[in-house]
């Protein structure tokens, strides 16, 4: 970087510095209030004819004049000329008023440069003396309520003091108790020096009592260190700080507004931010307390809150060290006041933090850093790539190749030759651009780094460090929008370059300390490309910055969650992205764990209902000219003839509203058609979507892309704008699938049930797509192998359980039904938790039916919405529906979801399920719900559902045969496998030795053939406590025999069930059957 175009002083540069400096201060001496450094160099540029030189640019595009004056902007705030506020807005300040008026236009300019390097030079602590300390109380206090937060409970701590210290000075009966009880009032005493008193007390009871009650009496400072000495007499150390927190507290009972209480943090930190010194023995320690409470009621003036006695004056003090900066604060200023209260010297620098991936974040800085400091490669030893020179032959090869390949076919084309700094460039530019991606693998990244790398003299390897940060790279999902604009970043990141290494030193050093000022440099590149952007500016700042390159989501992120901070800054990119920050500091002061803003709960705030990813969808058209125009407009929208007054946030009933009044000329058939394309295109048509357009012979692909944040929204609600697949896809050539999904009729189509064919179609990074590739096939979802580990937890066989597993696989549905107590619900759970939800619970979900549950409870249905007067009742999502959704994530596809539905047969399954019956034939394919027609929903494959039925229930007799051809049913029979040896599997390995196993053997052996869907499970007598004396006998009478009496319900009679089927009997039978088993041995002996 030339000295000139990074704002050196020389005379000889051709730009009239000291002019420049001079009207920036006019600018800012007549504007009124603080303006913006673009507001300042837009005034700047009206006042001054500027010359040939002046007006032409630098390496990275840059007018020459606009960086001098920017830099004259930037030396003066740190020469004190120049204010800037937390929105960096500059003012004008008195002493540079002053100089304005007295010095000529290139002494000006001398004598900031000047002031600025002493200022560079002149490290140390910073702050200390009042004017700093006032300062900073006085931001703080604004946010403050002092009476409510610092003084109200000083008062009441203060009466208890009062009446603990009255107590001991008279020897009342319940002094201990009240010094106690003062001792806890507040947060003055810590927990050490309360059990220290307590002690104390304990042991020394009438010296504690005195000391106390002679220092109330006196209410003297001088008498502290008195009383100090007297409490290091009773043998155990209390620390001098302790003591005067007693003897203030003491006084503090004798008059609160004199005498405040006294923390150490607050007496020591306070007087070294002042210059003053704290003391050392306890009286002197108060006395310096107090000298400090009257130096600020002296010094704060008349601006409110004015301080109306040493009270006020402390909790001030204590506002002004140790109270919480606003969550709206940007980190700088909230650095610089951690800096002064800590009194560290040197330059303020704002902690990068960590975000989601600390390793690839801290890898990825690194390669990044390496080059905004001017030092070399973090990739290749020795290598220095950032320069002038390399990111402007990088810049170049970018726009040469062969047009029709994939980008990084080009672009290893592109650098064909390059050397080795150009490489090593390039190769730094892949690694910032992907290492944060989550929808890109591993090893694709270290392919293609790789073997840019390779090209290089030596073909050095990528360091073992950087690689494995590869593997925590899942920051963010680029999506479709993000890869197809790889070439467009690569550019962009060549400008940053070129722009960064334009900046005058003094900006590049503020720009690696302060966030806000590094984003000042990026917005600041010409040709704006947010999403690589918003990459870089969180790679540099993880712990602030959020790692999200939608500006579509940071808008409805900071949307839905700005009710926390109060009211949003406003609309424009920079407003959104410092009102992310505030709430991310919020969040991360009140939870410990905040992680993403794509977690609950805080996704349920800004993306509500069950979003599913990316859609696809077909966009018809009655006009033929449209597909050209949205091709070269880059756009695609919906024709509204009558212009009605639509809004993004319209429901599908405001809509046909407005229809019906708009195109009321339209058959009522055309007019519904209408309303439904209208409503799917608002609510539905998002970025990242898939959009595919028609002609006579092609299909066109596209990916809806973000609006550019600042951009004036389109004048229609109706518009998205796109990027375009280069060429087209011939019709006759589409895969039968999707040529059958694109005769289905409407101007808005749902093509998400073959969005992984329009994938395939489309090449994911480059906008000149490669030749058309074939659909790929997508692995199936299975569940695995059962083990033996779980058979036996279950005290089942292997086999059995294999094969409904495997018999779930092939179908993705089963019934499991039985008698009571086989254990339905607790395998079908228990293969479900281990073998789907073992790496996370949510994946797995049970819901019972019952006779009142409905088609609203299972799938979607209206329910009351608390406090909203205008609109009671909102439709929402159920079970399934949430599951579906979860389940059809992109980055879900390859995990298994299972839904359970117990007591399957207690519902009226056809109005239950509703729309599932075609579901469950047809996964995959889509339907319309009864409650949502415009919103076509679809059952992913890698959704398992297992319903359970007990035969003992007569309503399993209304099971239809719809769902007996939809479901394999799996029996659980007491006298089969897997639930035949359950019982006498418990009882060995539980080491039992009563009849339990042959009781149940032969009460289903008694009931008979006729009583087979009746016949009872192991579960009953596998509860834990039935080896107590009564206990078998307990559920015998009161869980088995009552579902005895109604099966047998008008054919015996209670007492002849309770006969024939009791303990008694039963073991009679037994003993019998063992008698009769063994005569034959008997008689043979």
């Amino acid at each position: 970087m030339s000295d000139v175009d990074a704002g050196g002083s020389d005379a000889n540069d051709g730009l009239r510095r000291g002019l420049l400096t001079r009207t920036v201060y006019e600018v800012l001496a007549s504007g009124g209030g603080p303006m913006s450094s673009s507001e300042v160099l837009s005034r700047v540029a009206e006042r001054i004819d500027f010359t040939e030189r002046e007006m032409s640019t630098n390496a990275s595009g840059q007018v020459r004049w606009r960086t001098a004056a920017s830099v004259a902007i930037s030396r003066s705030t740190f020469g004190g000329w120049l204010t800037r506020d937390e929105n960096h807005a500059y003012s004008l300040t008195d002493s540079g008023a002053e100089a304005l008026a007295e010095l000529s236009p290139d002494a000006l300019w001398l004598e900031v440069t000047r002031r600025y390097h002493a200022s560079k030079r002149d490290g140390g602590a910073q702050g200390v003396g009042w004017e700093p300390f006032l300062r900073w109380a006085r931001e703080l206090v604004a946010d403050v309520d002092l009476d409510a937060e610092e003084r109200d409970y000083k008062l009441k701590a203060a009466e208890k003091w009062a009446a603990a210290g009255a107590a001991c000075a008279t020897g009342s009966a319940d002094w201990a108790e009240r010094l106690r009880q003062a001792a806890a009032a507040g947060n003055f005493v810590d927990q050490f020096a309360q059990t220290w008193l307590r002690n104390r007390i304990q042991d020394h009871p009438d010296e504690v009592r005195a000391a106390f009650g002679q220092l109330h009496t006196s209410g003297a400072v001088d008498a502290i260190d008195g009383f100090g000495e007297e409490l290091g007499n009773w043998g155990a150390y209390v620390s001098p700080g302790d003591r005067t927190v007693f003897a203030s507290c003491v006084l503090l009972g004798v008059d609160p507004n004199s005498f405040p209480p006294y923390r150490p943090a607050l007496g020591t930190g306070w007087a070294a931010r002042v210059g003053e010194t704290p003391g050392t023995s306890p009286g002197e320690r108060y006395t310096a307390l107090l000298s400090l409470c009257d130096g600020l009621l002296e010094r704060w003036g008349d601006e409110p809150p004015r301080p109306r006695d040493r009270l006020d004056a402390q909790g001030l003090g204590w506002v002004a060290l140790k109270w919480a900066p606003p969550d709206t604060w940007p980190p700088m200023k909230r650095a610089e006041l951690q800096h002064w209260r800590e009194g560290s010297a040197g330059e303020v620098r704002v902690d990068r933090g960590a975000g989601v991936s600390p390793i690839m974040e801290s890898a990825a800085w690194d390669v990044l850093s390496a080059g905004l400091r001017g030092e070399t490669s973090a990739l290749v030893s020795g290598v220095r790539s950032w320069s002038v020179e390399t990111a402007q032959n990088l810049a170049d090869r970018l726009t040469t190749g062969e047009s029709g390949l994939r980008f990084f076919e080009r672009l290893v084309q592109q650098l064909a030759g390059a050397e080795d700094e150009v490489l090593c460039l390039a190769a730094e530019f892949l690694y910032i651009r992907d290492a944060p991606l989550h929808d890109m693998k591993a090893s694709t990244k270290i392919d293609r780094i790789g073997a840019i790398l390779a090209s290089m003299s030596g073909a050095p390897g990528l360091p073992e460090s950087q690689v494995a940060a590869l593997d925590d790279g899942h920051a963010f999902a680029g999506g479709q929008g993000y890869h197809i604009k790889a070439p467009e970043h690569l550019q962009w990141l060549c400008r940053f370059v070129l722009h960064w290494l334009e900046q005058p030193p003094e900006v590049i050093d503020e720009a690696l300390r302060d966030p806000f000022a590094f984003r000042e440099v990026t917005t600041g590149v010409p040709e704006d490309s947010p999403s690589i952007r918003y990459a870089v500016e969180y790679l540099a700042w993880p712990g602030l910055f959020p790692s999200i390159v939608s500006a579509d989501h940071r808008r409805r992120i900071r949307n839905g969650l700005i009710a926390d901070l109060g009211k949003p800054s406003g609309d424009h990119d920079d407003e959104v992205t410092r009102d992310l920050v505030a709430l991310r500091t919020l969040h991360e002061r009140k939870n410990k764990n905040f992680y993403s803003w794509y977690d609950p709960p805080y996704v349920n705030r800004w993306r509500p209902g069950s979003y599913a990813g990316p859609r696809a969808w077909l966009i018809r058209t009655d006009a033929p000219n449209d597909v050209n125009r949205w091709l070269e407009k880059s756009c695609i929208d919906l024709r509204d003839e009558a212009g009605l007054a639509l809004t993004p946030d319209m429901t599908s009933g405001a809509v046909a509203r407005l229809v019906s009044d708009g195109y009321a000329h339209l058959a009522p058939s055309q007019r519904e058609e209408l309303t439904v394309a209208f409503h799917t295109f608002l609510e539905g048509v998002r970025p990242q979507d898939l959009v595919v357009a028609l002609t006579d012979e092609q299909l066109m692909i596209g990916t809806v892309d973000d609006p550019s944040p600042n951009e004036e929204p389109s004048p229609s609600p109706l518009t998205r704008p796109v990027l375009w697949s280069a060429s087209g896809r011939p019709l006759e050539t589409l895969p039968a699938k999707l040529s059958a999904a694109l005769e289905q009729e409407g101007h808005v189509v749902d093509l998400t049930g073959v969005s992984d064919l329009l994938t395939a179609l489309l090449d994911d990074e480059t906008v000149a797509p490669a030749e058309p590739r074939g659909a790929q096939a997508v692995e199936r979802v299975m569940l695995p192998a059962v083990s033996q580990d779980l058979a036996d937890e279950l005290y089942m066989p292997v086999a059995p359980l294999q094969e409904l597993v495997e018999l779930l696989n092939r179908r993705r549905q089963l019934v499991v039904y039985g008698p009571p107590g086989t254990g339905k619900t607790y395998v079908a759970k228990k293969l479900a938790e281990r073998l789907a939800g073992a790496q996370d619970p949510s994946r797995v979900r049970l819901v019972q039916f019952h006779p009142s549950y409905a088609y609203e409870d299972f799938f979607e249905g209206f329910r009351p919405v608390e406090g909203n007067g205008n609109q009671p009742f909102a439709l929402q999502d159920g079970p399934l529906k949430l599951m579906a959704a979860e389940a059809a994530k992109a980055e879900n596809r390859d995990k298994a979801y299972v839904l359970i539905i117990d007591e399957l047969n207690r519902a009226n399954l056809p109005k239950v399920f509703g729309e599932l019956y075609f579901l469950l034939e047809y996964r995959e394919e889509t339907v319309r719900l009864q409650y949502r027609p415009d919103k076509p929903f679809s059952l992913p494959d890698n959704m398992f559902i297992i319903g359970t039925m007990n035969t003992a229930d007569r309503s399993i007799a209304l099971v239809d045969a719809a769902i007996r051809r939809r479901f394999p049913f799996y029996e659980m029979h007491p006298q089969r496998e897997p639930v035949r040896g359950v019982l006498a599997a418990f009882a060995k390995r539980q080491q039992l030795t009563d009849d339990r196993v042959e009781l149940l053997a032969e009460l289903n052996l008694a009931m008979g053939r006729p009583g087979h869907d009746l016949h009872i499970g192991p579960s009953y007598l596998m509860r834990d406590g039935l080896d107590a004396p009564g206990a078998l006998d307990l559920v015998w009478r009161y869980d088995i025999l009552p579902l005895l009496h109604e099966h047998f319900y008008g054919s015996k009679s209670p007492e002849e069930i309770d006969q024939e089927f009791g303990l008694a009997e039963l073991r009679r039978r037994i003993a019998e059957r063992a008698k009769a088993d063994g005569a034959p041995d008997d008689a043979d002996a």
